[in-house]
């Protein structure tokens, strides 16, 4: 089978930052480094998989996470969508954050949701 790794990003407050007349090319700049980082964090999260990294296609995109996944998964003909929440204390754990929710409402394929773990 082929597995699809995506991450989504978005420049934290980068409307803000338009709003406050940062400049363009600073955009630009943060914009590339958070792409670097979730390419990196992607990186890793395949290495630590296991997986046969022959089977894996990894992506990386710029956008607001719910809509960059769900409609990636349509246009990908997904058949599972594996995400993660990050509750860390018991009232966290009943709580599913907002992407996890959007995901749920809007993917037409399957919607796995596994706590993520920290070392």
């Amino acid at each position: 089978a082929q597995i699809d790794v995506l991450h989504a990003f978005e420049v934290p407050f980068e409307s803000k930052l338009r709003f406050a007349g940062v400049a363009d090319d600073e955009i630009h700049r943060l914009r590339q480094h958070a792409r670097a980082r979730a390419v990196d964090r992607v990186a890793k999260l395949v290495a630590d998989a296991g997986v046969d990294a022959t089977r894996v296609q990894r992506r990386v995109e710029h956008g607001y996470a719910p809509r960059v996944i769900v409609d990636a998964a349509r246009h990908w003909d997904a058949d599972l969508i594996v995400i993660g929440k990050h509750g860390e204390s018991i009232v966290e754990d009943l709580l599913l954050g907002s992407v996890t929710l959007h995901v749920l409402g809007e993917a037409r394929c399957d919607v796995l949701v596994v706590s993520a773990t920290h070392p």
